[in-house]
């Protein structure tokens, strides 16, 4: 855990330098802890932002560190995908299942369905997430929102829990944006033709 603290405290120098976001934390009507990262600009193109995050088995095209990226079940972007994530440098592996996935909304929804994180304490956990574009031509995240059972540790609390999920987010978001900076626009992708070698003309 200490190096989740760590990651909080740089994580910001890759977004636009606005005012924080809300980042509320509440208890459920069904007694789960949840909460969501709420309107968080990010300094990269909403196409960028989309293409690396819906990547579901392929957040290594983003993330920083260590990281084993698999597709264990199911298609890629599509919902049913299962993906495994081992994150060496963070000391704990994840697999998680794609919901479902909206390409002109850009929403998708996933739950987690097993993981050491937390030493594997957490149970029941379901996101949702949804980014759109500013009127900048910039990327903003929405919303990030998250469920989860109460988790039965002495030393977790949902605030507790918040404020470390709230860390990990933004980490990935951090990451994402960096790498996304990097991303051309479809069309700016040269073509074959644009990159083909011209074919030499024989001599008469």
């Amino acid at each position: 855990m200490h190096k989740v603290c760590r990651i909080i405290l740089v994580v910001n120098v890759f977004f636009v330098q606005k005012d924080n976001p809300l980042e509320p934390s509440h208890i459920t009507s069904e007694g789960k802890w949840a909460g969501s990262l709420n309107e968080f600009p990010l300094d990269c193109t909403l196409y960028a932002a989309w293409d690396l995050f819906s990547d579901w088995s392929h957040w290594d095209r983003f993330r920083s560190g260590k990281i084993v990226a698999e597709l264990r079940e199911g298609e890629n972007r599509k919902p049913g995908a299962v993906r495994f994530h081992d994150y060496p440098d963070d000391g704990f592996w994840i697999t998680e299942r794609l919901l479902t996935i909206d390409e002109d909304e850009h929403t998708l929804s996933f739950n987690i369905e097993n993981h050491t994180f937390l030493g594997g304490a957490m149970t029941g956990y379901n996101g949702w997430v949804k980014f759109r574009e500013t009127e900048d031509k910039k990327a903003m995240l929405e919303y990030w929102r998250y469920e989860v059972n109460p988790i039965q540790m002495e030393n977790q609390s949902p605030e507790i829990f918040h404020a470390t999920v709230m860390g990990l987010y933004k980490s990935f978001l951090a990451d994402l944006v960096k790498a996304g900076q990097k991303l051309p626009e479809p069309d700016a992708v040269p073509t074959a033709e644009a990159t083909a070698v011209p074919t030499a003309k024989p001599a008469c």
